[in-house]
């Protein structure tokens, strides 16, 4: 939800383009700037729910971080998405879960104003170890979910 999202997130993305060229303006979204406010956004939803249970990382043996440009007739779309990974605790090798996270800014056609910015995770993209307990393996789900 756009409301939700850090100050610095709209303070970042708002400041004036006006004078620069409209592929600069685009360019400006893909940068690690981005995706940490995002991350950032995701990791607070997660801990608040989660607690202590995880924390989560880039996934280096799987992960990704993929950026589209999407231009339509009326918009420019900006999508990051990037898969995570929890942290395994000391005593298991295999993580607890993993997912796919999206941060999606939508531009009008001149990269002039933000119609909206949505950052959420991906519901068909989350992967729950099966070996965990069924109230552990829930309760990641509802939280991811």
């Amino acid at each position: 939800d756009i409301q939700h999202l850090p100050q610095e997130f709209f303070t970042y993305l708002c400041r004036p383009y006006q004078k620069e060229p409209l592929t600069l303006r685009v360019l400006k979204l893909i940068n690690q700037k981005i995706v940490l406010l995002g991350y950032n956004y995701i990791k607070g939803l997660i801990c608040k729910d989660l607690g202590r249970i995880k924390d989560f990382k880039d996934d280096q043996n799987r992960g990704y971080w993929k950026i589209s440009i999407e231009i339509f007739a009326n918009q420019i779309c900006v999508v990051h998405k990037k898969k995570q990974v929890s942290s395994p605790q000391e005593d298991i090798t295999r993580s607890d879960f993993d997912f796919v996270w999206e941060l999606r800014v939508e531009l009008d056609r001149q990269a002039q104003k933000i119609k909206n910015i949505e950052c959420k995770i991906l519901k068909s993209f989350v992967n729950v170890n099966p070996k965990l307990s069924s109230s552990k393996k829930k309760k990641i789900q509802e939280v991811l979910e």
